[in-house]
C-alpha cells in the first residue's frame, strides 16, 4: 500500500527574512499589494495578533515594533531546493512545491520505527535547521496534502476518519469554488462524499469529482500519484549590456526582444497578462530607475501589442543619460481565453495608458430602484471577476432603470438631489404644489404637471436614504414639471411620515 508523506513549511517566508535580522526574535511579516496586506507572519507576530490578510496600518497599530518586507521569492526557492536534499533521507522520490515536499515513503517507515516516528525524526530535522514545519503522512497526496495544512495536529497520521473531517479548501480549490460549497452547507470532505455523486457533478462539475475521487479512493484505481508538478513559467527578463544605451530606438529594440522572449513563455503556459512592468536601470550613479506600467483590457500575449502600448509612454525609451540595464516582468497573469475581447479594446488600451487605468471609466446599471444609485462607475479595463466601483465625487450620470412603460428619465441627473420650497403644500397628495421656490428662494410657477410616478426603496435592502431621507426606507413621488419659463425638471416628494419635502433631482432637455 502506498504512503505519502507532505511537508508544509507555513513559515517558510518569514524565517528566510528572520535569518537577514541580527534579532531573531523581533516580529517580522511580509507585505504585498504595495505594501498595504500582510502575506506571511512569524511566530513571534502572530504572538502580538497580527494576522495574515490584515491591513498594514492594522498590524502595525497591533505591534508597533513589527519588520515587514516583501517576500524574498529567490531565497525561498533556495531553502526549497536545500529542503528537499534533506527530505531523501525519509524517501527515494521527492517533488519539490513552493512550501512544500511531498514524499513517497512507501515501505521506508520501518526504518525509522513506524511512521509516528518518521514524522518525529522529520520535525527533528527542519527544526535543526531552523524551519518550523507540519508534516501528514497518507495513502494519497491530496490527503496528506490536506492533513499537513488543516488537521489539528502538527504532525498527522491519516485515516479515512481525519480525512473526512478535512475542510472541503483541501481538495485545493479556489475561494471562489470554496464559497459556493460553503453556501450550500457542504464544508467538508464528509460532506462531499455522503452526496449525490449525480448532483455534484451537475452543480459543481466534474473536475471536483475527480479530485473528491483521488483524495479519497473511491474510484478503484488506487492512490493518487505524486507526478511532476510543472513549474510556472518565469516570466521576468532582463538584459544588461557592457555600454549604456543612449538611443531611443535601441531601447525600443532590446524592449521589444524581452516581451517577445516573455510572451513566448506565456503562450508556452497557455497564459496572458493583463499588466507589463518595463524598469529601466540607469548609467550615472544616483541616477536611480524609472518604472512604467502599461496594463490590457484581457489577458495577452502578443508582444505587438505590448510594445504598442509602451509606445504610448514617451518615457519608457527615453534614454536620459543612458540606460544600463532593462527589467520586464508580466504580472497579473491569467488563463489564456481566446474567445473573449474586441477590436475596440485596442483603442481602450492605448487611451488608459495615456490617461492612466483609473481615469477611462464607464458606467455598468446596478440592482437598485433609486435613480442615484442605479449605476456603479468601473474602470474601462476593468476584469469581469475583478470589476470595483470608482468613487467619483459629484459626477452627473443617467439613470439606467426606468419604469415599466417606457416612462422617460432626465437627460440630466443631479449628483444628489436638493431640496426645494413650495409657497403652498397641494391640497391633493396626488398634485404638487402650484410654486417650487428653487435655489437662492427664487419663485417659479409651474404651467405642466405629469405624475405621480412612485419609486421604493427595493425589497431585498435597506435602501440608501439619499436626498435628506436620513438613511430610512422610504419611497418617493416622481412629477414631471414644465415652468412658465419653459424649464422642465423631474421633481419629487418623499413618502417619510411628516410634513411634506421637495427635491429637484433632474432636468429635462
Amino acid at each position: 500500500m502506498r504512503r505519502v508523506l507532505c511537508v508544509w513549511f507555513p513559515r517558510l517566508a518569514t524565517e528566510c527574512l528572520t535569518r537577514s535580522y541580527r534579532d531573531g526574535g523581533r516580529p517580522v511579516v511580509t507585505v504585498v499589494h504595495g505594501g498595504t496586506k500582510v502575506a506571511a507572519v512569524s511566530e513571534a507576530a502572530e504572538a502580538e495578533g497580527v494576522r495574515p490578510g490584515m491591513g498594514w496600518g492594522d498590524a502595525r497599530a497591533r505591534c508597533p515594533s513589527l519588520l515587514a518586507s516583501p517576500p524574498d521569492r529567490e531565497r525561498e526557492a533556495r531553502a526549497m531546493k536545500a529542503a528537499a536534499r534533506a527530505a531523501e533521507r525519509h524517501g527515494p522520490w521527492v517533488v519539490r512545491g513552493m512550501d512544500d515536499l511531498l514524499v513517497d515513503v512507501t515501505g521506508t517507515a520501518h526504518l525509522f520505527g513506524g511512521e509516528r516516528a518518521m514524522l518525529e525524526d522529520c520535525r527533528r530535522v527542519f527544526a535543526e535547521g531552523g524551519w518550523s514545519v507540519r508534516a501528514a503522512v497518507a495513502g494519497a497526496a491530496g490527503a496528506a496534502w490536506g492533513l499537513a495544512r488543516f488537521a489539528s495536529a502538527e504532525l498527522t497520521i491519516g485515516t479515512p476518519e481525519e480525512v473526512r473531517r478535512l475542510p472541503v479548501e483541501a481538495l485545493r480549490l479556489d475561494a471562489e469554488g470554496a464559497a459556493r460549497l460553503h453556501r450550500v452547507g457542504l464544508r467538508r470532505i464528509g460532506d462531499l462524499a455522503s452526496r449525490s455523486r449525480t448532483a455534484l457533478a451537475e452543480r459543481f462539475g466534474e473536475r471536483l469529482l475527480r479530485r473528491l475521487d483521488r483524495m479519497l479512493d473511491t474510484n478503484g484505481r488506487g492512490p493518487e500519484p505524486l507526478g511532476v508538478r510543472s513549474p510556472r513559467p518565469r516570466l521576468r527578463v532582463d538584459w544588461e549590456g557592457m555600454e549604456p544605451l543612449r538611443e531611443p530606438a535601441s531601447i525600443e529594440a532590446i524592449s521589444a526582444a524581452l516581451l517577445e522572449k516573455v510572451c513566448r513563455r506565456l503562450r508556452g503556459g497557455d497564459l496572458g497578462a493583463r499588466k507589463m512592468i518595463l524598469v529601466l536601470g540607469f548609467d550615472a550613479p544616483g541616477s536611480g530607475r524609472r518604472r512604467i506600467e502599461v496594463h490590457a483590457g484581457r489577458g495577452l500575449r502578443d508582444p505587438e501589442r505590448w510594445l504598442a502600448l509602451f509606445r504610448e509612454r514617451p518615457e519608457a525609451f527615453d534614454p536620459g543619460g543612458g540606460v544600463a540595464r532593462l527589467d520586464l516582468a508580466a504580472v497579473a497573469v491569467e488563463p489564456f481565453d481566446p474567445g473573449i475581447g474586441s477590436d475596440p479594446e485596442g483603442l481602450w488600451e492605448r487611451l488608459s495608458t495615456r490617461l492612466g487605468s483609473r481615469n477611462l471609466v464607464r458606467f455598468r446599471p446596478a440592482a437598485r430602484h433609486r435613480p442615484e444609485a442605479a449605476f456603479e462607475v468601473e474602470p474601462v479595463l476593468a476584469s469581469a471577476s475583478r470589476r470595483a466601483p470608482v468613487s467619483t465625487p459629484g459626477l452627473r450620470a443617467p439613470s439606467f432603470a426606468a419604469a415599466g412603460g417606457g416612462t422617460p428619465r432626465p437627460l440630466r441627473l443631479l449628483a444628489s438631489p436638493e431640496q426645494v420650497g413650495v409657497e403652498r403644500g397641494p391640497d391633493d397628495p396626488l398634485e404638487p404644489p402650484a410654486v417650487l421656490c428653487l435655489r437662492g428662494g427664487r419663485p417659479v410657477r409651474l404651467r405642466i404637471a405629469r405624475g405621480p410616478e412612485r419609486i421604493v426603496s427595493e425589497w431585498w435592502g435597506e435602501g440608501e436614504g439619499a436626498g435628506g431621507d436620513g438613511g430610512q426606507p422610504a419611497g418617493r413621488d416622481y412629477w414631471r414639471v414644465e415652468t412658465e419659463e419653459g424649464a422642465r425638471l423631474w421633481i419629487y416628494r418623499d413618502l417619510h411620515p411628516g410634513p411634506p419635502r421637495w427635491f429637484l433631482h433632474g432636468l429635462f432637455p
